[in-house]
């Protein structure tokens, strides 16, 4: 059986620098975006970064 990543998320504590630094950095642009998180298309998977208060309230179980 082929393993595979589909979504890989990382928690960031500035949303904004974190947008500016893949954008200017590397030149991908947010497929969605909001206050807490932006996603980006890779190839084959979305790669999203999202403010760490927001991700900790999002996994509580």
């Amino acid at each position: 059986m082929q393993q595979q990543i589909a979504v890989l998320t990382l928690g960031v504590s500035d949303l904004e620098r974190s947008t500016r630094f893949y954008r200017d950095g590397f030149g991908w642009t947010p497929v969605f975006e909001n206050d807490e998180i932006a996603f980006y298309q890779m190839n084959g998977f979305v790669f999203g970064t999202w403010l760490k208060g927001a991700l900790e309230e999002d996994t509580k179980a």
